[in-house]
């Protein structure tokens, strides 16, 4: 499976209104105008400051990841847009993980190589 990582506005915009309707006592917001213009600020801070996260479903292919790259840069609201895909989790000897309690393999996040073809991950597994 692949994915987009990035930082979205929407995503910061809604983290900076929570934490503006948190604020008590000197530093709350006095009316809706101070309110709006603290989101906004706070949104501006946290789109600069933010790790990215996955802001795409899980896709099925790398060429899926190209272009919602290409249309996510069309809109301007996403930063630092990048193609990842899961693999198995595997500790320093390179056995796969699996979970206590579920006994499930763990996955995790790796960035999507530019050469990346099928075969890679039919080599994983065989």
């Amino acid at each position: 499976m692949f994915c987009v990582f990035g930082v979205s506005k929407k995503k910061s915009k809604a983290a900076a209104e929570k934490k503006v309707n948190a604020m008590r006592g000197e530093l709350a917001p006095k009316n809706p105008a101070q309110h709006k213009q603290l989101v906004e600020v706070m949104t501006e801070e946290l789109f600069l400051k933010s790790k990215p996260t996955a802001v795409s479903g899980e896709l099925s292919s790398p060429s899926l990841v190209d272009d919602f790259i290409e249309l996510a840069n069309k809109t301007g609201d996403i930063r630092a847009l990048k193609g990842m895909r899961r693999v198995h989790k595997a500790d320093k000897k390179g056995a796969l993980q699996y979970s206590k309690r579920t006994k499930q393999p763990i996955f995790e996040w790796v960035p999507l190589e530019q050469n990346f073809t099928q075969e890679l991950i039919n080599e994983e597994f065989f």
